[in-house]
Parts: C-alpha cells; structure tokens; sequence
C-alpha cells in the first residue's frame, strides 16, 4: 500500500521475503497494491469479479491510507 501522496508502495518489507524479484516482479504481485486510491480499488473490484475476493487484510501501518480505497469502493 503506497503511504500518502504517493502511487508506488515501500517494498523493503516484501523484498526481505522476496530478495531475488526485481521491483517489477513484486509490483505485480496480487498481493501487493500500488496506485492512487481509485485504482486500488478498481484492482480490488477485478479481483473480486475474477477470483471472487470479497475480503482484504490490511497492515496496521496501513489503515489510514486505506481507508481512501474504501470510500472509492462505496
């Protein structure tokens, strides 16, 4: 999840999972949101008509941000 202002999330945490993935391969990640609040919750909407996701989890840290993509949801 990008932090305020910005459209590209923080991948320190990921890459120490994921050392070898170039930042583009974590991006495209299902699991990793980037964009401005509107297109995270368009990504959101696909995955919910293609997969079926009807339920997210959100880092603490993250909370605050969020709460953008669930007004453009609603």
């Amino acid at each position: 999840m990008p932090r305020e202002g910005e459209t590209e999330p923080d991948l320190k945490l990921t890459r120490s999972y994921a050392p070898d993935l170039t930042d583009e391969q974590i991006l495209s990640q299902p699991s990793v949101l980037s964009g401005s609040p509107r297109e995270i919750a368009d990504t959101l909407l696909a995955y919910r008509e293609k997969y079926g996701v009807s339920s997210v989890t959100v880092q603490d840290n993250n909370i605050a941000n969020f709460s953008k993509v669930i007004a453009e949801l609603r």
